[in-house]
């Protein structure tokens, strides 16, 4: 057997890992983040200097007496945690084989405050992208497969980069940057006017060239924050940055046409 062979066995193979809550023995979500971003690093397996694989593909199992809580949480969690996977997949340089896919289940031996992670590799072609798998509140709480940028692909022939869009959310609201450019502010003329008396008229803007996003300063009073940092003129967007203007957190994503609306 190749060392190839080896690797690609490795990959598929499933790896159990318990993580606990601590003294608190209360899970909380963004333990459940740091713990997936940590199974994440453990099993990433680095091909070349230029590539670095890790798993797409995430059960988290928790407690029955944690359950009632995950349920909670529900798929708004499991989808958040498919964008913080890409999102640190992203940062780290890793290179993800197919859609990111989280689960989370209940599982009757461990104990409360413990989450226990299964993660796996799981090919393109072996899934159904923007297709939601089996959802069952009583026993599962799963979200929609979320395909990873084409750069972070290593297996992306499946992936049509046609179908993704750069969009940012807004209070909710996402909205797709269907040009080269966007200018966000609280003017009535920009493409995307935010009512907030922090931002300036003309706040920033949003560039796409190719495969490259930018958010840059139109010369606005207060700048700019990216993911808690201050921004220079320009900086580059990845998938999930936050941007925070004035009083206004403003969401990156590359998302689906269909899960976004026309500028305004």
């Amino acid at each position: 057997m190749g060392i190839l062979d080896g690797l690609e066995n490795a990959l598929e193979r499933t790896v159990r890992k318990i993580f606990s809550a601590g003294g608190s023995k209360r899970i909380k979500p963004v333990e459940v983040t740091n713990a997936m971003r940590t199974e994440m690093d453990h099993q990433a397996v680095t091909i070349s200097q230029q590539r670095t694989l890790v798993p797409n593909v995430y059960t988290i199992a928790f407690s029955e007496q944690d359950f009632p809580q995950v349920q909670q949480w529900g798929r708004a969690l499991a989808e958040e945690l498919c964008d913080e996977a890409i999102r640190h997949a992203s940062v780290q340089g890793y290179s993800l084989s197919g859609p990111v896919r989280v689960t989370f289940v209940a599982d009757e031996t461990l104990e409360r405050g413990e989450m226990e992670i299964t993660s796996s590799t799981e090919t393109a072609e072996n899934a159904e992208p923007g297709q939601p798998i089996t959802y069952t509140p009583e026993a599962e709480v799963s979200a929609p497969a979320v395909i990873p940028p084409a750069g972070m692909s290593d297996q992306s022939p499946e992936v049509d980069r046609t179908d993704w869009r750069p969009v940012v959310e807004i209070e909710g609201t996402r909205y797709a940057i269907n040009s080269s450019s966007a200018v966000i502010g609280r003017s009535a003329d920009v493409d995307i006017t935010v009512a907030d008396p922090g931002m300036s008229r003309r706040h920033l803007q949003i560039n796409v060239a190719g495969d490259r996003v930018t958010a840059v300063d139109l010369g606005s009073t207060n700048g700019f924050y990216i993911n808690g940092q201050k921004a220079g003129n320009s900086v580059d967007l990845h998938h999930g940055d936050i941007i925070t203007a004035g009083r206004t957190t403003i969401i990156f994503r590359l998302a689906p046409d269909t899960t976004t609306q026309a500028r305004r």
